[in-house]
This record gives C-alpha cells, sequence and structure tokens, in this order.
C-alpha cells in the first residue's frame, strides 16, 4: 500500500495555522497533514515521521525559518522546503534561503497553496526514485527561479496579461535587457533585422524564447554563490545554446506546435545545466570525472561511476522543484537514456546533443554524448537523422561558421 504523503506546516501564528487547518480540511483528504507553532517543534516532529513536504514562515521567535532549513537539509534532504511568508519582500527571502527550494507570499489562494504542494509531491517521489536524494543531501546551495521569470509566471497567469507589462518586467534589470537583445540578434536566429527592444523581440522570438533566455542568463552567469568549475562555462554554455537552436529546428521540422518547438529549445539550452550543479558542489569529484573522460568515458557514465548520479538527473530535479512544464523536466532527465526512436522530446534533445558534438570539436580530447548504438542505427535507418541533419543545416546554415565545424560529417 502506497505511503500516504505527509506535510509539515510552521508558523507561529495561530491565526494562520487554524486557516490552513480549515483549509486543507475541505480541499485535500489524501495527506496526513501536521502543524508546528516553532521551528524546535518542527523538528520534534520530523524526527518521529517522515516528512515529505514543509511549509514555513521565516521570521518566527527562537529558530528562525531559515535556521530550520538548514537543519532540515542535514537530517532529512529529501524533503521538499518551501517558504511561506509574508515578512519581507520575495528577492530578499530568495537570497537568504539557501536551503529553501520553493517560495510563496502571503496572502496565498487556497488554489496556489495545494497546487505547489502537489507539484512538489511530484519532486519527493522522483528524488527517491534515484540516486539524487543521496547527492542532494550534500549540495550546500541549489539555484533559485529568478526574479524576474517569477514575476513573468504571475502576469501571465492574470486573467487579461500584457505583454507590454511582462517586457516592462524585464527591462528592470539593464543587464538583462543587454544580455537577451545580444543574443536575439546574434546568428542563432538569422532574423533579418536588429531587436531593438524586448516588446518587439517577444514579438519575433515568443515569450517561451524570452524565457528559455532568461532562465540560461541565470544558470549560466547569474549564480552568485558558484565555484570556478573545472571546465569552461563559455563553452558549456555555447554548446548548450547551440543544442536548444537545433532542438527547435527538429521540433520546427515535425510539428507546427508553437508551445512543443518552445519545448524543445528550452529544455535543448537548460539541458546541461546539472554538471554545473554537481561541478559546484563536488569539485574535487568531479575533476575524476573528467579524469575519465579524458580517458574516453562519456560524461554521463563517469559521473555516475564517481558520483552515482548524472547531470541529468540533477538537471531533472532543479527543474521540477522549479516547477517548469514536465516536457522539459523529462527532456533534460532522459536525454542520455531514451531508448525508443519514437518522437518525443528525449529523442529530440538526445539527437541534437549527439549531432552538437559530431559537429563542433573545441576539445580534441572530449569525449562526446554518443547515443546508445541501437537507437543511432534505428534513426539512420529508418531515415531519421538524414532528416533532421538536413532540416538543421539548412534552416540554420550559419553553424558551419562557427569555429570547430567539421567539414566532414560522419554519424
Amino acid at each position: 500500500m502506497k505511503k500516504r504523503p505527509h506535510i509539515l506546516f510552521v508558523d507561529d501564528e495561530p491565526k494562520v495555522i487554524s486557516s490552513i487547518r480549515r483549509t486543507l480540511r475541505s480541499r485535500e483528504k489524501n495527506w496526513d497533514v501536521s502543524f508546528a507553532e516553532s521551528g524546535q517543534k518542527a523538528l520534534e516532529i520530523i524526527d518521529t515521521v517522515n516528512v515529505d513536504v514543509l511549509i514555513s514562515d521565516i521570521q518566527m521567535p527562537g529558530m528562525s525559518g531559515q535556521e530550520l532549513f538548514d537543519k532540515v537539509h542535514d537530517i532529512s534532504p529529501s524533503t521538499v522546503r518551501i517558504v511561506l511568508s509574508g515578512t519581507m519582500e520575495v528577492g530578499n527571502v530568495v537570497e537568504t534561503m539557501h536551503n529553501a527550494h520553493r517560495y510563496l507570499t502571503k496572502p496565498c489562494t487556497a488554489e496556489a497553496l495545494i497546487q505547489e504542494i502537489r507539484e512538489a509531491l511530484v519532486v519527493h517521489e522522483d528524488v527517491q526514485s534515484s540516486n539524487v536524494q543521496d547527492i542532494a543531501a550534500h549540495i550546500d546551495h541549489l539555484p533559485v527561479l529568478p526574479e524576474v521569470y517569477r514575476k513573468i509566471e504571475e502576469e501571465l497567469s492574470e486573467e487579461s496579461p500584457s505583454m507590454q507589462r511582462v517586457a516592462d518586467i524585464i527591462t528592470e534589470d539593464p543587464s538583462l535587457v543587454a544580455s537577451v537583445l545580444k543574443l536575439t540578434n546574434s546568428p542563432f536566429f538569422g532574423l533579418s533585422h536588429n531587436i531593438t527592444s524586448i516588446f518587439q523581440a517577444i514579438n519575433l522570438l515568443g515569450l517561451q524564447t524570452i524565457k528559455a533566455l532568461i532562465l540560461s542568463q541565470h544558470l549560466f552567469w547569474g549564480e552568485k554563490n558558484r565555484k570556478n568549475p573545472p571546465f569552461s562555462v563559455q563553452l558549456l554554455w555555447e554548446h548548450s545554446f547551440r543544442v536548444g537552436n537545433m532542438a527547435r529546428h527538429i521540433a520546427a521540422g515535425e510539428t507546427s506546435d508553437r508551445n512543443l518547438i518552445a519545448l524543445c529549445h528550452i529544455a535543448g539550452i537548460l539541458h546541461d545545466i546539472g554538471k554545473l550543479t554537481l561541478a559546484n558542489a563536488f569539485p574535487k569529484e568531479y575533476e575524476k570525472v573528467l579524469e575519465q573522460v579524458d580517458a574516453g568515458v562519456s560524461i554521463h557514465l563517469a559521473e555516475k561511476e564517481v558520483l552515482g548520479a548524472d547531470h541529468a538527473e540533477i538537471g531533472m530535479y532543479i527543474m521540477d522543484l522549479w516547477g517548469i512544464d514536465c516536457g522539459i523536466t523529462m527532456g533534460i532527465g532522459m536525454h542520455h537514456a531514451v531508448n525508443s526512436s519514437s518522437v518525443t522530446i528525449p529523442l529530440i534533445l538526445a539527437t541534437a546533443d549527439h549531432l552538437d558534438h559530431l559537429w563542433i570539436v573545441f576539445n580534441q580530447q572530449y569525449t562526446g554524448t554518443k547515443m546508445p548504438e541501437p537507437l543511432l542505427n534505428e534513426i539512420q535507418n529508418n531515415g531519421t537523422l538524414e532528416r533532421w541533419k538536413a532540416y538543421i543545416l539548412e534552416n540554420w546554415p550559419e553553424i558551419t561558421e562557427i569555429t570547430g565545424f567539421r567539414e566532414e560529417i560522419e554519424t
């Protein structure tokens, strides 16, 4: 019999506890729910039961929410930790709550609270199904969803969202504006004229593409607590952006569904983000990973050998924590484990990743990602690989001008 999920709420305000208790009693009868009025009481509960999701206020007398989350990170790393607070600006919450996975602000609707818990439970199930739980226990800092992304999602959830308001949100960060405009005017998009405003970029490229650019900028360049990884972040970012662009073209050749095309693009850009997380959390171990790679081992297999989980699993874990679309998270998590030639996001990502390592040589010693031979043979024999290669080269001819591109393409 499947264990009922256990949810723990912590707040020193009795009215808040009473309100949440009434909400869940009438809305959700499939969870076991506990309440604590202090961090110490919460730890006592966690000592006796397995808590799947912890939702806590931040500023409480005695033990603060941050102190509670820090302790829970150590004693119950698989517990998904969510901030529910109205005591400070969300931006400040993100700055201080290094061991929080998600955050909500008071007042919070019953629908938003329940949806957040349901998504968190999905994450908990995913973590328990792999070695990611052991890895997560030793990661001191996970990237948090950028504030600008959160504001955009809030605007889009309104009854009548405004694209101008979305553009205004992005333009609150001048450095982000500069980065996004630089990227949209790069050869990656092959646009016939320069884009001079974020509003224009949204209309030409689509909001999903802009959101992908925001996430990539934040993850690759915006993390304040990142150590220097034993590889080039610039080269990793360039590879990831190429894979995203190839995945976008492959999808466009298969479907007219703009949302699916955008999902492939985002998943491609973010498919290797787990490498940064692993290298930051385990710098010495990751050097051993790269030693195996230099000896001819594929990087995801070396990560499994040294760390017990690979970057695809960790990347999926981060995206799950953020509540990113399941199509993106599944594509990221499965791009090294896909075993079917059915046209799915994981197959599109795996193929784009394979082609980038095949076409672009930036390090002769680096063992690029190789698709499983049976799958590679299958998509070669049924013509899928050649069709996708031809479509990419026809619609993105600038790729042949990238330094390191091989004139002779072999498979």
